[in-house]
């Protein structure tokens, strides 16, 4: 795949050395693709087409991650003990728990999971501790009389 240099600098900006493999995943889809009929084929886009558009999309999720973090409570401004109501429309990063306590001594939110009509208490980080790594990390947006 053909790619400009700044398209690739965005790739590594967002995936590292990982941007070749993703790359690849996309270059894969070009024979299959050419298969499929003109008119399909156009509105789909070429496989760099998808590609950037993939770049566009983590960028655009990237900026909105920022914004949270710079919207929530910071972890030193966290009261231990106290519940917290999480970020409205953050539902997809907090494993859509709405509430959750600090614990100042685990460094982490605790949380009441129901999973197989089995209910325990979890943990989970906060948002800015999980923004590079994936996972779900509590939105702490005001605290909660309780």
């Amino acid at each position: 795949m053909k790619l400009k240099k700044g398209i690739i600098e965005r790739a590594q900006k967002i995936w590292g050395d990982d941007w070749e493999r993703i790359a690849e995943n996309f270059e894969k889809k070009r024979e299959p693709q050419a298969k499929l009929p003109k008119k399909v084929q156009k509105k789909m886009g070429t496989p760099e087409e998808q590609f950037i558009q993939l770049i566009e999309q983590r960028e655009k999720q990237r900026e909105w991650e920022l914004e949270v973090v710079d919207t929530i409570i910071p972890k030193d401004q966290l009261e231990d003990g106290a519940y917290y109501a999480a970020m409205e429309g953050t539902a997809k990063l907090c494993r859509h728990v709405d509430k959750a306590r600090w614990d100042a001594k685990k460094g982490q939110f605790m949380y009441e999971r129901t999973k197989f009509n089995y209910t325990f208490e979890d943990e989970m980080d906060h948002f800015a501790d999980v923004l590079d790594v994936g996972y779900a990390g509590f939105t702490p947006i005001r605290k909660l009389d309780k």
